[in-house]
C-alpha cells in the first residue's frame, strides 16, 4: 500500500527525493514495525522499488491491532475487565476490586478508573499488554 501510494505521487527525480511518512492506525505488522532492524529492511525495500533516495517513518501513532477473543480466555486481570465491562452494566464490584491492586492505582487517578474502563478500553488494554 505504502508503494503504491508513493508511486501515486509522480515524482520528479524520484532518487533525489527523501521522504518522510507518518503512519497511524492499527496493523497486524505492528511488531515487525516497531523492531529497528525490520523498520530498516522494510523502508529499504520500500526506497529501492519507488526509487526513493531515503524514507523515514514516523510510527508514533500506530498501534497493534487488539484481538480481544484472545484475552477473553483467560483468568487474569485483563480477563475479568473485559469479561464484565460492557455499556450500562454496574462495574462498582470490578472498579473496587481492580483498583485494589497496585498498578491499577498508578495507571488511573482515583475516580478516573470507571471512566478509563468505560471510555477508553483499548487504551487500557494496551497499557496492560506488554506489547
Amino acid at each position: 500500500m505504502i508503494e503504491k501510494r508513493i508511486k501515486a505521487l509522480n515524482l520528479k527525480n524520484s532518487e533525489n527525493s527523501i521522504l518522510r511518512l507518518n503512519i497511524k492506525g492499527e496493523t497486524h505488522l505492528y511488531r515487525d514495525i516497531s523492531n529497528d532492524y525490520e523498520m530498516e529492511d522494510i523502508l529499504s525495500d520500500i526506497a529501492v522499488k519507488t526509487g526513493i533516495f531515503h524514507i523515514d517513518m514516523k510510527i508514533d501513532n500506530l498501534n497493534p491491532v487488539i484481538a480481544i477473543e484472545k484475552y477473553l480466555e483467560g483468568n487474569n486481570v485483563l480477563s475479568n475487565i473485559l469479561k464484565n465491562l460492557s455499556d450500562g452494566e454496574d462495574i462498582s464490584e470490578l472498579i473496587e476490586e481492580f483498583s485494589n491492586y497496585e498498578f491499577m492505582s498508578r495507571k488511573y487517578k482515583e475516580g478516573n478508573l470507571e471512566k478509563n474502563l468505560r471510555n477508553q478500553r483499548d487504551a487500557v488494554i494496551r497499557r496492560m499488554i506488554k506489547w
